[in-house]
């Protein structure tokens, strides 16, 4: 399981798809979902921890929302999709190159679940399945909004005790701002 903060812009996978392009550091090269109400929507702007976790690959989507903590919930694809590609500008690191992360009670026309990842040398794949599937390769994105930005003085953790925060080449543990 990978967990970041990630400062969510507001853009739509449509947006997003605009600003990163095609291929290795961008989306890979599909055209299935562009006509679907989930590729222009846009998710509220705002800082958002983030658990992109494969340790719940092998369940079905309910069983994997049993499994999410008290305060989270499930994300939009367009704040995983940004999360994902920012980090891998940032760090160079490419999450989730072998997952599918199940997003938001979001669905497509079709009634299947929207799932981004495989980030691969190929490009980000955002996809579709059933809710019922039991995929090894298939876990689930969750996630908490800040109240406010994270910075030490004004941060609302949300039920955060174990959060660590790097503010200024310092960290702190949300628990000792409080």
């Amino acid at each position: 399981m990978k967990t970041i903060i990630h400062k969510y812009s507001g853009a739509s996978l449509k947006d997003l798809k605009e600003k990163y392009g095609l291929g290795s550091a961008g989306f890979y090269d599909q055209q299935g979902y562009e006509s679907e109400k989930f590729f222009t929507e846009h998710a509220p702007k705002g800082t958002y921890e983030l658990k992109l976790s494969n340790d719940l690959a092998g369940l079905n989507y309910k069983e994997q929302l049993k499994k999410i903590e008290k305060g989270w919930s499930v994300p939009h694809p367009a704040i995983v999709a940004e999360a994902i590609l920012e980090h891998y500008k940032q760090t160079g690191e490419r999450l989730y190159s072998n997952y599918w992360l199940r997003t938001l009670s979001e669905v497509g026309s079709d009634g299947l679940r929207v799932c981004a990842g495989r980030f691969d040398s190929v490009g980000l794949c955002v996809a579709i399945d059933w809710d019922d599937s039991r995929d090894d390769s298939l876990g689930l994105a969750s996630a908490r909004k800040f109240k406010k930005n994270p910075e030490p003085s004004n941060l609302d953790t949300l039920d955060a005790s174990d959060i660590v925060v790097e503010v200024g080449g310092k960290r702190y543990k949300l628990k000792e701002i409080e």
